[in-house]
């Protein structure tokens, strides 16, 4: 139980028992203030006329219908039989307080007790006289009316826990109905915007709210991405002529300087992969509609092909590699960007498997119009707390033995290629290794 429902009851509790005294000390006030008077009455009689008028007056209360309802006790403390007095109702018999009590009982066969509220005086220092009250009837309405008091503060305390449960459930289902849009949009890195039609205003001011910072987010991103493109594109240039002119002088250099000659040549060609690399994933990352001309594109075939190629590579570091390709309909692609996902992918996971290892790659339709590639190795993996880093422009594993040779782009073009055809990568560990699963859409909507 939420602290909130509880000060909810211990407030519906509260107010019961503050009704429940309230109402007691009505009824109870109302037979204090009629006994008091029938005291005030009878002992004014008494000063005035004497105790034989006194037991007059109580032996006839019996013809009112109304006081007959009253239980009368005289008793006198003198030695004198004649104010030893005791009247019961309307009883004349001396049957001391033994009647009275006994009208603690509506009827003899009844067997439970009838609620006297009773008062004693002393009228004069030997005379006291005890009037009795039954409050059965009113007790009874008294408690009828408090149960349902109880009934109806339960029923608006159920029905509070019910509202309460209702709204609460779809604040979180809207709080999570955001998060999972906003995670897609994260992990899709697309410019969409969150979805404001919300029936609770508090979500549509968070969802307005983390609009406006998707938009921050998105400006500076295509700020520092056209700053990136074009020092990538300005630097592609000289770059090649410098390869050109290098590739020339090698002809002309003794033997002993084509190894330095072949070395710049070799950094001139990784610089202009990771230009080449960059501004491709800025064209991916801009958000264009894919191309669709001739665009039904076999996935077994472009599969089999990369599989064939690298299979060499694989054999030659003793690494087993394992195809399982079920048969998928037809996706929406460029075969292109496909072989290049796919290569880049196989590529690291045999660079990062050691000898006698093993890597998978297994294709499936996970839904109707959904197909996941996995492909799977038995390397040292990523940990956790950076996969979600890898995918980063040039960023690199801090493990210590990492001394393999690259850009650091290799992942970012892979989820760029993927949120260009509408897909999804993940990252998981394999027990040992790394698996990485791509689910693409079947059909493309543009």
């Amino acid at each position: 139980m939420s602290r909130f429902n509880l000060w909810l009851m211990m407030l519906a509790l509260a107010l019961l028992l503050m009704f429940s005294l309230n109402t007691s000390y009505k009824l109870f006030d109302q037979l204090d203030r009629d006994i008091s008077g029938r005291l005030d009455y009878l002992t004014t009689l008494y000063h005035s006329e004497g105790v034989d008028e006194l037991a007059d007056v109580i032996r006839h209360q019996n013809y009112n219908n109304y006081s007959a309802s009253h239980v009368y006790y005289l008793e006198s403390q003198a030695s004198s039989p004649i104010y030893k007095v005791r009247y019961h109702q309307s009883e004349g018999s001396m049957g001391g307080f033994v009647n009275f009590l006994s009208a603690l009982f509506d009827h003899p066969s009844d067997l439970q007790p009838t609620r006297l509220f009773i008062r004693t005086r002393e009228i004069s220092p030997s005379l006291s006289l005890t009037i009795g009250r039954p409050y059965t009837t009113e007790f009874q309405q008294l408690v009828r009316l408090i149960a349902n008091v109880a009934l109806m503060i339960l029923s608006f305390w159920i029905g509070a826990l019910i509202t309460i449960a209702i709204a609460t459930h779809r604040a979180l289902a809207g709080m999570y109905a955001l998060n999972v849009e906003l995670g897609r949009i994260m992990e899709s890195n697309t410019s969409e915007m969150l979805s404001t039609r919300s029936t609770m205003p508090f979500l549509t001011e968070v969802a307005t709210i983390g609009n406006a910072l998707l938009r921050n987010v998105s400006t500076r991103r295509v700020a520092m991405r056209r700053v990136a493109d074009n020092i990538a594109h300005d630097l592609r240039t000289p770059l090649t002529r410098m390869r050109s002119r290098i590739s020339r002088l090698r002809l002309k250099l003794p033997h002993e300087l084509a190894g330095e000659a072949d070395q710049l040549l070799a950094d001139c060609d990784h610089l202009l992969s990771s230009f080449n690399a960059l501004l491709r994933i800025s064209v991916l990352e801009a958000g264009a509609p894919i191309r669709l001309q001739g665009a039904s594109v076999s996935l077994d075939t472009v599969l089999k092909d990369v599989i064939d190629l690298y299979e060499p590579v694989a054999q030659s570091k003793q690494i087993q590699c394992v195809s399982r390709l079920a048969r998928v309909p037809p996706l929406t692609g460029e075969p292109q960007l496909l072989a290049q996902l796919f290569a880049n992918l196989l590529d690291n996971a045999i660079k990062y498997t050691p000898a006698e290892g093993c890597v998978t790659v297994a294709s499936y339709l996970v839904y109707p119009m959904q197909v996941c590639v996995s492909i799977s190795d038995t390397g040292r993996g990523i940990p956790d707390d950076e996969k979600r880093a890898v995918f980063e422009p040039f960023y690199r594993s801090q493990a210590p033995d990492d001394r393999a040779v690259g850009h650091g782009l290799g992942l970012s073009l892979v989820r760029a290629i993927v949120h260009y055809h509408r897909g999804v990568v993940t990252l998981h560990d394999n027990h040992p290794g790394l698996r990485v699963e791509i689910k693409l859409p079947l059909q493309i909507s543009t």
